[in-house]
């Protein structure tokens, strides 16, 4: 070998070397900023929990209910809300456009407006509830001039036990319940909270129901249906979601939880989790 060529190969060896240790300070930069990234995340994920109802608030509604709730990505877009005030207890199960750092951005929004809404103005019909939450969504937004599109879908039942009447809303989603042996189904109205829409919308509407003694509530976000998975890795499918949870009524609701969860990771083998997930579910 030349030294002409000696020299092109150390030269050449010294590039090689250059570019090696550039990369590995460009990788540990990287993971130095995932790592960042995913303690800031895990911090907000503190936060987010940090508003959500515990299961001590529950137990002091509730001798038996159940909360299913699985972020997909460490925080959720779907949050549940309770209250009792005017001597009505309020119940809400909202699912936020997005999932992960967005959805939860959603979620804190939707949290205070709901206590404004409720805890500060009192308002307990449960189509009030959605209609200013609806309005207070897009004005803090600024939807109207921004053309944001982002909303939440929703489900409150208004539950008072001295007159023995539960009062329910939907934007998007339903009320799900059992009565004895047979369950029935409450559709909220189609259109979300929040969000830009052409068509005229005259306000959400007010369902009321008879309350019989061990009937079972449901309201919940549409993850579990939508889920990817079976056999022929299709959707979980909302008329499969709702038989489900008649099937599962007739147990304890501890175990319903239970149940549903087994169900769900069966369900969705190897595939990775689609949306947030939310099932909420009392007895009376």
């Amino acid at each position: 070998m030349t030294l002409k060529n000696v020299r092109r190969f150390v030269d050449q060896e010294s590039i090689l070397v250059s570019h090696s240790q550039e990369l590995e300070s460009i990788n540990a930069l990287v993971v130095e900023n995932n790592r960042q990234i995913k303690s800031s995340i895990r911090y907000a994920l503190h936060i987010q929990n940090s508003i959500l109802p515990t299961h001590a608030t529950f137990s002091s509604y509730f001798t038996d209910f159940f909360i299913y709730y699985q972020p997909r990505d460490i925080v959720s877009g779907d949050f549940y809300w309770i209250t009792k005030t005017e001597g009505k207890l309020v119940l809400a199960a909202i699912d936020c456009t997005g999932h992960g750092v967005p959805g939860a951005f959603m979620s804190m929004i939707g949290n205070s407006i709901l206590n404004n809404i409720v805890n500060e103005k009192k308002v307990v019909d449960p189509a009030l509830i959605l209609d200013q939450l609806h309005v207070r969504v897009q004005k803090t937004l600024n939807q109207k001039e921004t053309l944001n599109m982002d909303g939440m879908d929703a489900a409150i039942v208004v539950i008072d036990y001295d007159t023995k009447v539960v009062e329910f809303a939907g934007a998007n989603n339903p009320l799900f319940y059992t009565s004895g042996d047979t369950y029935f189904i409450l559709e909220g109205n189609k259109h979300a909270v929040g969000g830009i829409d052409d068509r005229v919308f005259e306000g959400f509407t007010k369902h009321t129901l008879r309350m019989i003694e061990g009937m079972q509530l449901y309201i919940f976000s549409d993850g579990f249906q939508d889920q990817m998975g079976g056999p022929k890795n299709k959707k979980f499918m909302k008329k499969n979601f709702r038989n489900l949870l008649f099937n599962i009524s007739k147990f304890p609701l501890t175990q319903q939880e239970n149940l549903l969860k087994s169900t769900f990771e069966s369900w969705r083998g190897d595939n990775d989790t689609m949306d947030d997930v939310m099932v909420l579910g009392v007895k009376l």
